[in-house]
């Protein structure tokens, strides 16, 4: 077997090789062996076919099984020889598959790319600090008592807060548009379910009032038809609703499990409730600081095979979502919109190999137990919740590379200078990651 290899690229490879003829013809004669022990023709017992029957027969079928085999077999031979690791396979081009001449075939592929920068030290990181205050366990049991408020008519015109019952059909240029209207649909004013145009257009009204609103689609609409285009709405409103808040009494304290019905004991679950939600949000925001500040210092050239799978299987991904909610998978994003994210998410990957190998970092088996019953808590049986994730190969799996990016993660949290920054709790868990 002879092998040269070509640099196309920093991470491009072109591998010939080339296989005596001799060895080529063995293999086809092997073949042919092979199916004259199993092959039946009239006038002849198996196995008893002579060769030169089988020739003519499977003469071709011989070749072309014979030099696949092969290609399989000495591609792996020369990539071992070469000490080379194709990224995502090879992409074979056959030369010369011709009996009698040497076989020859041609692999292109990708190698993994070289990550420069494996550590953090001296990379500056900011870590939010939050202290959980009265005022905003204050805020979370009044969106708990907005939650549970209940509804009743009013004679009164709207306000914000209210909710409507209302007829409409929009109008483009005085044409009716898809999706444009409805009946008794219900709107509350301040929840932002509608364009902000109709919304506002809606206070001020009473049962019975028919007013014709004038509202804009903003251009990056997710019906195009509409996109960017005015449109005016004809209102007709049925009923209006004013919200009717529960008191901070025993009974509301009781709907949470809270036995003494004691505020003051629901107002301790609640913080608990907060200072976990907190914890698991810094996590993700330090997890997310640690992986951007890791891509923008290694700006690699990606493997374009591994890009190209990451797609596909984003795309898979989104078309099960589409059809498990009922709508036609071809209603899912183009394969090439994932291209950005797949090409991020296969940059971390590549990445994030390399510091596991370097550090030599191994999954925590208890850290994945723990991991497991956080996860749990929030199920009538958590046991059975952990049981069903240890019978499964792809569950486990999923839950051991979540563990080991938290143990990657807290490897180059070591390292890094990270400068702990007070900020106000509400502020924080509204921001975006990162």
């Amino acid at each position: 077997m002879q092998v040269s290899l070509e640099k196309a690229g920093e991470i491009r490879r072109k591998m010939t090789v080339v296989v005596p003829a001799d060895e080529f013809e063995k293999a086809i004669s092997g073949r042919l062996r092979q199916i004259g022990g199993s092959v039946r023709l009239p006038g002849f017992r198996p196995g008893k076919v002579p060769r030169k029957i089988l020739e003519s027969r499977f003469g071709k079928q011989a070749s072309q099984e014979a030099a696949a085999e092969l290609i399989e077999s000495h591609l792996k031979k020369a990539l071992q020889q070469e000490e080379l690791f194709p990224a995502g396979g090879s992409e074979i081009e056959p030369v010369n598959v011709e009996r009698g001449q040497d076989l020859e075939f041609i692999a292109d592929f990708d190698v993994y790319p070289t990550v420069p920068v494996l550590q953090l030290d001296g990379h500056k990181l900011e870590k939010p600090v939050c202290e959980i205050t009265e005022a905003d366990i204050d805020v979370t049991i009044e969106t708990i008592r907005k939650q549970r408020r209940s509804w009743h008519t009013k004679d009164t015109a709207s306000v914000a807060g209210d909710k409507l019952l209302i007829d409409f059909m929009g109008l483009i240029d005085g044409v009716a548009f898809d999706g444009g209207s409805a009946e008794n649909y219900e709107v509350e004013i301040g929840a932002g379910k509608v364009l902000p145009d109709l919304e506002k257009g809606l206070v001020g009204l009473v049962a019975g009032d028919e007013k014709i609103i004038d509202a804009s689609f903003p251009e990056d609409y997710q019906s195009q038809e509409v996109a960017g285009k005015n449109a005016q709405f004809e209102v007709i409103v049925r009923e209006i609703y004013a919200p009717k808040l529960p008191e901070l009494d025993e009974d509301f304290v009781h709907l949470f499990g809270v036995e003494d019905g004691q505020l003051a004991t629901l107002r301790q679950e609640v913080n608990n409730n907060l200072q976990r939600e907190y914890e698991e949000r810094l996590r993700q925001a330090m997890s997310d600081r640690v992986m951007q500040a890791l891509l923008e210092l290694n700006p690699i050239e990606l493997p374009r095979r591994l890009v190209e799978e990451e797609q596909n299987r984003m795309l898979q991904s989104s078309q099960q979502k589409m059809e498990r909610a009922g709508m036609r998978a071809s209603q899912a994003p183009k394969r090439d919109e994932f291209a950005e994210e797949a090409s991020r998410r296969v940059r971390l990957g590549l990445i994030l190999r390399e510091i596991i190998q370097i550090n030599a970092i191994k999954v925590d088996a208890e850290r994945i137990r723990a991991r497991l019953q956080g996860l749990a808590a929030n199920y009538e049986d958590p046991e059975s919740f952990i049981s069903w994730h240890y019978q499964d190969k792809d569950r486990m799996a999923q839950i051991e590379g979540m563990v080991m990016e938290e143990q990657v993660i807290e490897e180059m949290l070591k390292q890094a200078e990270v400068e702990e920054v007070n900020t106000p709790f509400s502020e924080f868990m509204a921001s975006k990651a990162v």
